[in-house]
């Protein structure tokens, strides 16, 4: 446990004659980076606050985002003049009538944030004032941004791999004091996955050749897992070539496996094709 904080404020009163202080009322201020104190705090959350009378104090190091219990007693010497809060104490929370807790909120800090795509139409995000994460706020504590897809039946925070259009969303995916304003940002992106590109399979070298009594071979470059060849009786593929011995000429065929479902030819077309090779 942190040693206790004592808060000198600004705000001296005179109690002669006075019969009880105003209880405290809970304060909130947004995540500054630094450690915070009453001092922090806009003149109007702490109106109730006498310098002169009480003494502030909480076991713990006021910083990060979240709500801390914060003490409000009555120094001594004014106590023993019989000074006392108003209202009734929570005894079971510990006070007393000369001590009372409430509330010191850390608001989450809010950054604008520019959501859009990147060289290789990958959704990033940057900041729209890189001075809104302050400089000690490194590593962890920084805020790591990434994003949730959705769209076409998909809601994940993994990028879709089918072809389509689907929204980007950003947002913060770990544990910090921060969080975007909506308000000032540009939190989405469309971002769509398009059809793979792949080349088109061709004969490389001679076509037609003379009958040898022995299988010969036809080179046939850019067969790919995404490619399927329909081989007429005869002939057979291995390895960027085919095979064959008969006289004859054979055309093969030449499809996309997924019938054009997720790739597309390099020449923006998806239909099948033939290719030929002779034996004479």
């Amino acid at each position: 446990m942190r040693p206790a904080f004592h808060l000198n404020l600004d705000l001296a009163a005179e109690h002669s004659g006075k019969p009880a202080l105003k209880e405290p009322t809970d304060v909130s201020i947004e995540y500054k980076g630094a450690p915070l104190t009453m001092d922090d705090i806009a003149a109007e959350q702490k109106e109730w606050l006498d310098e002169e009378s009480l003494i502030v104090t909480c076991d713990e190091q006021i910083k990060d985002a979240g709500v801390y219990k914060v003490k409000a007693e009555i120094k001594a010497n004014v106590a023993d003049n019989g000074l006392k809060f108003m209202g009734t104490p929570d005894l079971d929370a510990g006070e007393s009538d000369t001590v009372r807790y409430f509330n010191f909120t850390v608001t989450k800090k809010k950054i604008g944030i520019t959501a859009a795509l990147d060289s290789g139409g990958l959704p990033t995000v940057t900041l729209k004032n890189a001075g809104d994460v302050y400089s000690g706020d490194t590593g962890d504590r920084a805020p790591k941004f990434g994003f949730t897809y959705t769209g076409n039946g998909y809601n994940s925070d993994t990028p879709p791999t089918a072809v389509g259009t689907y929204t980007a969303t950003a947002k913060i995916t770990n544990e910090c004091n921060y969080e975007i304003d909506t308000s000032n940002s540009t939190i989405s992106v469309t971002y769509k996955v398009d059809k793979k590109s792949v080349a088109k399979p061709v004969l490389s070298g001679q076509v037609s050749k003379q009958y040898s009594g022995v299988a010969q071979s036809f080179t046939l470059q850019g067969v790919t897992a995404d490619v399927t060849l329909t081989l007429p009786s005869g002939v057979t593929y291995a390895d960027g070539s085919l095979n064959v011995k008969d006289a004859g000429t054979y055309k093969i065929g030449i499809a996309l496996k997924d019938g054009g479902a997720a790739t597309i030819w390099a020449d923006g077309t998806s239909a099948s094709y033939e290719v030929s090779i002779t034996i004479t």
